[in-house]
């Protein structure tokens, strides 16, 4: 982390919810009371995503939103990294770490590990873990 006044924030707000207590994490707060500490975390994830690039197969004949057809068995490939810096998704600043933009969070905004169906099975737990080290970390 290299930005102090984020590092403070997360601190203030862990020790708001927590205190000194560090017994008192569970799932349900660490999900739920940390929004500014998650938004660092989607934040991160979007400059930096786990996986840059990905391929997809058609498994049947589609149309995406552009207009574009897709047959069954066509490959389409991605890029989560630059679609994480893509200016007319995120607006100018999009190459730029700014918090603000999960809050409040979306789980459609966080593509780097997909979304709706196709979500990550190790997504809330990977979140999970992240939270929880920052917690007992600071």
């Amino acid at each position: 982390m290299t930005d102090p006044r984020v590092m403070a924030n997360i601190a203030r707000e862990i020790d708001t919810v927590l205190g000194a207590d560090k017994s008192k994490i569970s799932n349900e707060i660490l999900m739920h009371e940390l929004p500014y500490t998650k938004a660092v975390f989607h934040e991160t994830m979007r400059l930096n995503p786990p996986l840059p690039k990905n391929v997809r197969q058609a498994v049947a004949d589609d149309v995406l939103p552009d207009g574009t057809r897709v047959y069954a068995g066509e490959l389409i490939g991605y890029s989560n990294w630059s679609m994480g810096r893509n200016k007319s998704v995120w607006g100018l600043d999009a190459e730029f770490f700014v918090l603000e933009r999960w809050l409040p969070e979306s789980q459609f905004k966080f593509i780097s590990i997909n979304a709706g169906p196709r979500l990550c099975l190790g997504t809330t737990f990977a979140m999970l873990e992240v939270l929880e080290t920052t917690c007992l970390l600071l």
